[in-house]
């Protein structure tokens, strides 16, 4: 019921559904429901988000001078510290120049609107694991334990999420 009325206000609501229980809901309501056991639906964690222009409240935010590529390599930096725990301060940075350079490879820049890039055009986790992996044959003391540890976004039990 909570979720309803929610909606009814505008808000987005997103649910975690381990169970399913809230398929038959979403599929009601017009929602995206997406199978992270393995369905066609994934998320790239890669994939840069358009940035509101507006808060939850209805209010303007105020206008930053970083572009949106640079607003997601900060929410990047969140996600890699959650999921690679074990990262040192070198590959940390080693994985920030990764990701950077991925993204020039896409020819995805820091001002580019993500609105406007096709979702195929994205650079994915199989993408830097691939780009890592060679500068760990370069450079295996930066990148070697980076390589290992992201090949199971790429290549491993998480590649399917």
């Amino acid at each position: 019921m909570l979720i309803l009325l929610e909606l009814a206000r505008g808000a987005r609501v997103i649910i975690i559904d381990p169970e399913r229980e809230y398929r038959d809901m979403c599929r009601l309501l017009d929602g995206a429901w997406i199978n992270c056991a393995g369905g066609k639906g994934r998320i790239n964690p890669l994939q840069v988000r358009p940035v509101p222009l507006e808060d939850e409240e209805g209010e303007e935010e105020r206008v930053t001078a970083q572009g949106p590529l640079a607003l997601h390599l900060q929410v990047l930096r969140t996600f890699f510290s959650l999921y690679l725990r074990e990262l040192n301060d070198l590959e940390r940075a080693a994985l920030e120049e990764a990701l950077v350079e991925i993204y020039r490879q896409a020819r995805i820049g820091w001002q580019n609107d993500p609105a406007t890039i096709p979702l195929e055009k994205w650079p994915t986790t199989r993408e830097l694991y691939a780009y890592v992996a060679s500068r760990a044959e370069e450079r295996p003391e930066t990148y070697g334990r980076l390589a290992v540890l992201l090949r199971r976004a790429a290549e491993g039990a998480d590649a399917s999420l």
